[in-house]
């Protein structure tokens, strides 16, 4: 799921305090930088202001709430045979009292809204996952736009939301919402604003197993604040830290993924977090100001005009490219497999973002798609945004059938051609799964500002400084969860 762009600046030198803390069953240090704000409100204070029969979650205030998170492959069948995968990431939530009514969701910092199914969707599409059921929960009601409850047999407002490559249309409600599962002890929980879905895109939520999103974009980005759930958990002062961060795997080898809500998880951290400030942080993304581009050392010119622009997606699969420069790059990376079987072990080039004074590098073994791909079954997948409408020119998975020979088998970059007018693009890159494999990712929602580190994972990735300076056609397989349109109308009747 995707959202924005800029920044410009150096790293941010910070000085930092260990906090001893448990993350897990085991005390380990994590490092804190002089932004930190330690101070959590008064549980039993909380729960009073929202009614809520909730035990502290923690009695060690600087510990992170962690989820695991688990990664699902949709397979992609061209001619008969898989040729590639989809990817995507999930947790649980729960929301309601006093019976929790369990989702599981992708955490997508490319949109703004909670989005889970309703027992009022009906379609093959919804009736595959957990529904939320208004009617079963003391602390949901129908609410308008603005907040106001809906009485009885009164019209209501439903809004819908254009993703990258999903589409959804709900209901507004006010819930009880709380990170993690139910049992044992929950995470923070709060009241917040949610869309419950009545209509849901077959692609991807009937691909997928996971239920809805929530998303983790900035609140500009939502209808308004009350629709910011993390937004809400910041200003409960629930969280040690106003952070949450990603560590993605691809999990074949027994890794666990995870996202920490309230700081980070030092375990998965190689080297110290670097600091970027975010740009134009009214659009809503977690943007970075992209300041050049290299392949094999080779600067090229995508990005001479100053205004590359990359977007934190934690909902997308692919490294999004603008799509003026997406066949070069694709050119460029594309290597004959010869007898390679998985072409993450290719012998491919090794590319390098460099992002206000770091350099994010990245090699095969994380842009490369697994399978080898044969070059008659390549196509053109591009994701255009524009005001109102998006379009997505593209095939189905099965649609043909092989007619002849296949062609040279070819390692192929997961690249996503990407045209998004102004003011988002036209030159903006979604940093997706591959970056945020290779690189443990901190989100600061107080100060804006995303930190990054190499991640360590159990099979040590290349290693590759993040200090700055240089280094002397596409499968429908990608997965966006990047918000792109918001339209609000008046609906059916939602309360009888």
């Amino acid at each position: 799921m995707l959202r924005r762009w800029v920044v410009a600046s150096s790293i941010a030198i910070f000085a930092s305090k260990a906090v001893a803390e448990e993350v897990g069953p085991q005390a380990t240090e994590i490092e804190y930088d002089e932004f930190g704000d330690a101070q959590v409100e008064d549980m039993a204070l909380l729960q009073q202001k929202q009614h809520l029969k909730v035990p502290p979650r923690n009695p060690n205030s600087s510990v992170p709430y962690l989820i695991p998170l688990r990664r699902e492959l949709s397979p992609v069948i061209r001619r008969g045979q898989v040729v590639s995968h989809r990817a995507s990431y999930s947790g649980v939530i729960h929301v309601g009292f006093p019976i929790p009514q369990e989702f599981r969701v992708v955490f997508d910092t490319g949109s703004a809204h909670v989005v889970l199914p309703s027992v009022n969707c009906m379609s093959q599409t919804c009736i595959i996952h957990e529904r939320y059921d208004i009617s079963a929960s003391e602390t949901g009601e129908a609410i308008y736009l603005d907040g106001r409850t809906v009485p009885p047999g009164r019209q209501g407002e439903s809004v819908t939301i254009g993703f990258g490559t999903a589409k959804i249309t709900g209901d507004f409600v006010r819930e009880r919402i709380c990170f993690g599962p139910s049992r044992d002890l929950p995470g923070p929980c709060v009241m917040s604003q949610a869309v419950m879905a009545t209509e849901m895109s077959p692609r991807p939520f009937r691909q997928f197993k996971f239920d809805g999103i929530v998303g983790l974009g900035l609140p500009s980005l939502a209808l308004n604040t009350n629709f910011s759930l993390f937004e809400q958990v910041v200003v409960s002062e629930q969280l040690p830290f106003p952070y949450f961060s990603f560590f993605l795997a691809e999990g074949d080898d027994g890794e666990m993924s995870e996202i920490a809500i309230g700081g980070y998880n030092p375990k998965h951290l190689l080297e110290p977090i670097s600091w970027v400030p975010m740009a134009k942080p009214e659009l809503g993304f977690w943007q970075v100001h992209i300041t050049a581009v290299y392949v094999n050392g080779t600067k090229l010119d995508m990005c001479d005009s100053g205004n590359c622009h990359g977007i934190l997606d934690s909902g997308t699969s692919h490294l999004g490219i603008p799509s003026s420069s997406s066949d070069l790059l694709n050119d460029v990376l594309t290597q004959p497999a010869g007898a390679t079987k998985d072409c993450r072990k290719s012998n491919g080039p090794t590319v390098l973002l460099e992002v206000n004074g770091l350099n994010i590098s990245l090699y095969p073994e994380n842009y490369m798609r697994l399978l080898p791909v044969p070059s008659d079954v390549l196509g053109n997948t591009n994701i255009t945004v524009s005001p109102g409408v998006v379009l997505q020119d593209k095939p189905s998975e099965e649609e043909t059938e092989f007619n002849g020979t296949h062609g040279e088998l070819l390692c192929t970059p997961k690249l996503l051609p990407v045209s998004w007018p102004e003011p988002v693009g036209p030159n903006v890159f979604i940093l997706g799964e591959p970056v945020l494999q290779r690189y443990y990712t901190v989100f600061d929602w107080k100060h804006q500002r995303t930190g990054f580190a190499l991640a360590a994972h159990l099979r040590p990735p290349r290693r590759e400084a993040l200090a700055g300076g240089a280094e002397a056609p596409h499968l429908e397989d990608e997965l966006v969860m990047l918000q792109v349109t918001v339209s609000v109308s008046f609906a059916r009747v939602v309360r009888v």
